[in-house]
């Protein structure tokens, strides 16, 4: 791909706010996706003056499991660098793919399935592997918690 004649303004690492404006105004020109709503996750100099900004954009996406409507997201990303001119000299884009979505959705399916084992078993979960949270459109959010290492087992 040919990357595009880009030069970050003065001023754009001043806020999230205008670094977000920023890419947002030159989603085109960069190859994202319309419809991407971008966050930044970071944005530094380095030692040499070059400038990464490291952006996510969330996606959700719903499915029912056991007579209830789920969602899940997903992240895409992008990623910007500039030399010390402020010149763009390298975009990267991750997208989440059918096969990334369907990944992670029959990982969300395979948790609530054990989740729900153990509860039938009359098993009380007190380290669930993924909260629930409410969602969009009445769905119930998944989120993944993060593995806890018991200090009691080192």
């Amino acid at each position: 791909t040919k990357m595009p004649a880009m030069t970050l303004p003065p001023n754009t690492l001043d806020s999230k706010e205008n670094i977000v404006s920023f890419v947002n105004a030159n989603k085109e020109a960069l190859g994202a996706k319309p419809d991407s709503n971008y966050q930044l996750e970071s944005a530094y100099n380095n030692i040499y003056g070059e400038t990464f900004i490291h952006l996510k954009s969330p996606k959700t996406v719903e499915f029912p499991f056991d007579g209830d409507n789920y969602s899940i997201t997903v992240n895409e990303g992008l990623t910007l660098a500039f030399n010390k001119a402020g010149k763009l000299f390298h975009v990267a884009k991750t997208e989440a793919t059918a096969y990334d979505i369907a990944d992670a959705m029959g990982e969300a399916k395979g948790e609530l399935k054990k989740m729900k084992r153990l509860q039938d078993m009359g098993v009380k979960i007190t380290r669930p592997t993924l909260y629930k949270k409410p969602g969009v459109n009445g769905t119930t959010e998944l989120i993944k918690a993060p593995i806890l290492e018991d200090p009691a087992t080192k």
